[in-house]
């Protein structure tokens, strides 16, 4: 094998439980998401109809003259 071999040490099984612990754990989200509202719905609607933000400085483009 060229695999490294991986000692079972306390430290090693230790550390083995605790990463096993945490992914079995249910995680919970950061926060509750807000309820959207009528009227934000609609400037989104419209933000993403007029095309979104202007993005040619971060992509690097030119304008369309």
């Amino acid at each position: 094998d060229s695999l490294s071999k991986v000692w079972l040490t306390r430290r090693a099984l230790k550390e083995l439980d605790r990463r096993t612990s945490q992914a079995n754990s249910p995680q919970r989200p950061a926060s509750t998401p807000r309820r959207i509202t009528r009227n934000t719905s609609n400037k989104i609607q419209r933000f993403a109809r007029d095309g979104g933000p202007e993005l040619r400085d971060i992509r690097g483009g030119r304008p369309n003259c």
